[in-house]
């Protein structure tokens, strides 16, 4: 019964386009937890590495890996949102880690959500998180504000 739900709450993430101000292209999944959500966790999965379990993450039929980071998401009530990396030439994140950044602030001013925002990633994701999106906050992150 429980996997049920959580299946059904998985496949209510849709995949939807987005652009940015300054024209960078995506698509990203968001999941709302019943009630509305507290808070956000932004998930930048790894590079596109074809033996990696996508497990239908990008066309709709499942969240792949993230599956465990969107139950715990929803069980403190925040907002799951997983992003593709716009770069479809080099299919990871940090190569234009600089505009990559760009892309995740814009989104995420676009989607706001209450309290905080939490960025997780993995491989190019987390490298991401760690070199990039600080400068691109310029201060207005706080310590510990990527992981």
């Amino acid at each position: 019964m429980i996997a049920a739900v959580v299946t059904a709450v998985l496949a209510a993430g849709a995949v939807t386009p987005w652009t940015s101000p300054s024209g960078v292209e995506s698509v990203a999944r968001t999941w709302e937890p019943q009630g509305g959500a507290r808070c956000q966790v932004v998930f930048l999965p790894g590079d596109e590495d074809p033996a990696q379990d996508r497990s239908g993450l990008w066309d709709g039929s499942g969240a792949g890996y993230a599956s465990e980071m969107h139950d715990v998401a929803n069980e403190r009530g925040c907002r799951f949102t997983t992003l593709r990396t716009p770069d479809r030439s080099s299919g990871t994140w940090y190569k234009r880690g600089n505009v990559n950044a760009g892309f995740v602030r814009d989104y995420v001013a676009a989607h706001p959500a209450p309290g905080a925002t939490v960025f997780v990633g993995y491989s190019g994701g987390a490298q991401l998180a760690a070199r990039y999106l600080p400068g691109a906050y310029q201060g207005r992150m706080p310590a510990g504000g990527t992981v």
